[in-house]
């Protein structure tokens, strides 16, 4: 299985995903972590990409696997677009038939891991 990364390791708002990526590479070996690092980079192989990345207005892990959930920025330009609209382009390309992002606060507690373990447990069965 692969889950795809995304966040900026520089920025604390925004490597939540990253440095629990690091965590959970320890406890599940069979997950494959990509770490994406431009979104023009992201171009799943699969029909329905497992995702992790940071959210914002969050306080616990949640799954969003539906298009109309996702926050998508205001686009002026082709260098507006964010992983809410890409995603939302590539399932209206048909390059994509879902996705599952799993969102993490971007104040990373110890529950929240523990909240993401058992939630990436659950994709697995």
């Amino acid at each position: 299985m692969k889950i795809y990364v995304f966040g900026n390791n520089d920025l604390d708002i925004d490597n939540s995903a990253i440095n629990l990526s690091k965590i959970l590479s320890d406890h599940f070996k069979d997950i494959e972590f990509i770490y994406i690092n431009d979104i023009d980079s992201f171009s799943p192989s699969e029909k329905v990409p497992i995702l992790l990345d940071t959210a914002s207005n969050i306080s616990e892990v949640i799954v969003i696997d539906n298009p109309d959930k996702l926050q998508t920025n205001m686009n002026t330009s082709n260098h507006d677009f964010d992983l809410g609209m890409t995603l939302k382009l590539l399932l209206k390309l048909h390059k994509i038939e879902g996705f599952k992002a799993i969102c993490i606060p971007q104040t990373l507690s110890e529950q929240d891991i523990l909240d993401s373990k058992y939630i990436i447990s659950q994709l697995l069965s």
